[in-house]
């Protein structure tokens, strides 16, 4: 592999993990509108406001009272790293680029989710319109225009599944993990439209084992819990191991 590109992720990946982090510790718990506005980034113990930097890559403590920080802290940053590493290594340099966009948006909405019950809906498009931009841009670079089209069904698919889930269910899901749905339908319908299925099945799986202990420790069935990180690390393992999943052998 080209060790320019891997320098060149790397700090892609650390710069816009450490923009993550922070974004993602602006939004408040208590707030129940897709569309809050984000606020200061504070210590959970001495109210410190958390500056761009007072989150240096990795930093496990708060800057002002040495208290250790939240996990959702590091572990945005290094799952940042991480699946922007894992991306190159699947899908080549020649088009990483979209898919390094889309790694930053999705740990950034499934740690808010984690920490809010909330997918800000303004994230998600930014995400959806920079990442079908850097999709078409690339379709065109390496000749393969009618991926474009395969990517809008994926997304088309993906979104309509989980609206009408919400609309049968409406307490099952938040309608921020319906919004989701399409960005994760325009990655993996790029790719192959049978990755949309596979992506929502394992989407599915992750968020039964993520949501049934949840609901046991609540003592009821229709207990919360956040499913946008199920559906994005779903999606996320589609992309990674789509050689396997969709190459005729």
């Amino acid at each position: 592999m080209d060790a320019l590109a891997v320098v060149l992720t790397v700090v892609w990946a650390l710069v816009s993990g450490w923009f993550v982090s922070l974004l993602a510790h602006q939004y408040r718990a208590d707030e129940t509108d897709s569309y809050a506005e984000p606020c200061d980034a504070l210590c959970d113990s001495c109210g410190h406001v958390m500056k761009l930097s007072d989150g240096l890559p990795l930093r496990t403590t708060c800057p002002d009272c040495g208290v250790r920080l939240p996990l959702t802290w590091a572990g945005s940053q290094l799952a940042v790293l991480t699946g922007c590493l894992l991306m190159l290594v699947v899908f080549g340099a020649r088009i990483a680029v979209p898919f390094l966009w889309l790694i930053p948006v999705l740990v950034l909405c499934a740690t808010i989710d984690l920490r809010t019950f909330m997918i800000p809906a303004r994230i998600v498009w930014s995400g959806f319109a920079i990442g079908a931009a850097l999709i078409s841009v690339t379709a065109f670079a390496v000749g393969n225009t009618a991926s474009i089209t395969s990517a809008a069904i994926g997304a088309a698919v993906f979104f309509g599944f989980l609206y009408v889930s919400n609309w049968i269910y409406p307490a099952g899901m938040g309608f921020g993990d319906v919004r989701l749905g399409a960005v994760l339908g325009l990655y993996l319908g790029w790719v192959d439209l049978r990755l949309t299925l596979y992506g929502l099945m394992i989407g599915c799986i992750f968020g039964v084992i993520s949501g049934l202990p949840a609901r046991l420790r609540a003592g009821h069935p229709g207990a919360a819990f956040p499913f946008g990180p199920s559906l994005a690390l779903g999606t996320c393992c589609a992309l990674w191991l789509y050689q396997p999943l969709v190459t005729t052998r």
